[in-house]
């Protein structure tokens, strides 16, 4: 069973991932959190196949708890997403080990197929 943990300060935004990821891996388990300070907290409290993270987090932003991650879990793959598409988040993203960077606008046409490729499901 693949154990998923989803970040975003937004319970909805939340709730939509775990609906494209359950779309094609009904079985799969969650955790959530809502900033990057619980996510970087979470992660070590289970064994996770998968993060899922905004940037846009209070506490502390998604790519200040991509970095807390990759320097603690430098395996566990992390996807960034966000609202913002510049090519600077998106550079800064992979430059932290991000695994893959999508837009918000294109989640529900992306995420179950970078999890495909990152996961070699």
């Amino acid at each position: 069973m693949l154990r998923f943990l989803i970040a975003d300060d937004h319970a909805t935004m939340r709730q939509l991932i775990i609906q494209i990821i359950r779309d094609d891996w009904p079985d799969a388990s969650f955790g959530e959190v809502e900033d990057g300070l619980q996510l970087v907290s979470t992660v070590t409290s289970h064994d996770w196949d998968l993060v899922v993270a905004d940037i846009t987090m209070p506490v502390i932003n998604g790519l200040e708890a991509l970095q807390s991650i990759k320097e603690q879990w430098p395996a566990l793959p992390v996807v960034i997403i966000s609202i913002h598409s510049e090519k600077g988040y998106i550079d800064r993203a992979f430059r932290l080990g991000a695994a893959w960077f999508i837009h918000k606008p294109m989640l529900q046409q992306e995420l179950a197929g970078a999890i495909r490729q990152i996961l070699v499901l």
